[in-house]
């Protein structure tokens, strides 16, 4: 993480993939006044897990859930913000995505005394 003296604008080196809801943020199209982001790119995301989970090299990364319960079971200094999705394809070929109320269940368990905010959706991908 650095920032800038003149504008006292952070910059933080993030890591994630590229998917349609990140892709405007990723080419710029979405900016901040305060915050700048300077992306690193690894293809596929799953090889970013393991840099982060032992040394902490992004301030914001991608991570599969079990690599973050596996770090945090090593005491590394790790922050989730979840963003969980179970998925399931449908006999048409499409995909829903629902939030899954048994890893919420789970997380609350783990962490009780971590409020964990949800809010339902349901996503429908054409095939």
């Amino acid at each position: 993480m650095s920032v800038s003296t003149g504008e006292k604008i952070e910059t933080l080196n993030v890591c994630f993939g590229t998917y349609p809801h990140t892709k405007a943020l990723k080419e710029g199209k979405i900016k901040s006044d305060r915050v700048a982001l300077q992306f690193t790119e690894i293809n596929p995301v799953n090889r970013a897990f393991m840099p982060m989970a032992r040394e902490q090299k992004f301030d914001i990364s991608e991570m599969a859930i079990v690599t973050y319960l596996q770090a945090k079971a090593y005491d590394k200094p790790l922050v989730l913000n979840a963003v969980l999705t179970i998925s399931d394809r449908c006999s048409d070929g499409s995909q829903i995505d629902t939030a899954g109320p048994a890893v919420v269940a789970l997380l609350r368990r783990e962490w009780p005394d971590v409020e964990i905010a949800t809010a339902p959706h349901v996503h429908v991908r054409d095939p």
